[in-house]
């Protein structure tokens, strides 16, 4: 039987936990974390996974820090249908944290689309404003 460790994550620095497990005939994805730290790693955010999220079958999340569960969206919204497997704290502690990232984000556009600009002169494009509270697509997180 062999194993496989890919990184697509934290190899670099201390964010962005993302690794590769592939083992007979499985897929399993650990953390799927934001970079934070610089505009740099934001773009870094939006790029590539590295890997086909649609042929990943399960996403084992460590914990609920943004580092580590912070691209789970874009994971799903990129094609990922596979299980999530978690303890029910990190569940509820990252369904939080998600809705949390993304009401700053928009905030920072919204900040930045009235002439704002940030330290590194970069300025946001504007983004369409939802209705009511922030949601997102993510898969059932499952203990």
């Amino acid at each position: 039987m062999s194993m496989k460790l890919s990184f697509h994550g934290a190899d670099r620095g201390v964010t962005g936990s993302c690794h590769l497990i592939e083992c007979t005939g499985h897929r399993v994805l650990i953390d799927c974390g934001l970079y934070q730290g610089s505009r740099e790693l934001d773009e870094e955010n939006a790029e590539p996974f590295g890997f086909d999220p649609s042929t990943i079958d399960h996403l084992l999340l460590t914990h609920a820090h943004l580092d580590h569960c912070g691209r789970l969206p874009l994971l799903v919204k990129r094609g990922f249908h596979g299980e999530v497997i978690t303890t029910a704290a990190s569940r509820e502690l990252s369904r939080l944290v998600l809705l949390d990232s993304a009401h700053l984000q928009e905030e920072e556009a919204a900040w930045r689309t009235r002439g704002h600009r940030r330290v590194d002169g970069d300025v946001a494009a504007p983004i369409p404003r939802r209705p009511g509270r922030a949601e997102f697509p993510h898969p059932v997180l499952h203990e």
